[in-house]
C-alpha cells in the first residue's frame, strides 16, 4: 500500500509492504557525498546544491517554487 503524506510545497509518499510488514518513508532531499561522484557530475552536484552536509531538494522540484516566489 502507499499513501500520499500531505507536507509543505511538496507530498511525501509513504510505503507499506503488507507481507513483510515493512514500512518505507521516502523524502526529496539529496544529499551526495562529492569525494564519492566523478566529473561532471560533481561539478553539476554543487551547481545546484544538492551535497553533504546540506543538501536540498532537486533543482528541478525547487525551480518552480523560485518562479512562483519571483510572481508574488
Amino acid at each position: 500500500d502507499q499513501v500520499l503524506f500531505p507536507g509543505g510545497y511538496f507530498k511525501e509518499f509513504i510505503f507499506f509492504h503488507k507481507a513483510s510488514k515493512t514500512l518505507i518513508l521516502t523524502d526529496a532531499i539529496i544529499n551526495i557525498e562529492l569525494d564519492k561522484i566523478s566529473e561532471p557530475w560533481r561539478t553539476a552536484t554543487k551547481l545546484t546544491g544538492m551535497y553533504h552536509p546540506k543538501g536540498q531538494i532537486f533543482f528541478g522540484m525547487r525551480l518552480p517554487l523560485l518562479v512562483q516566489r519571483r510572481k508574488a
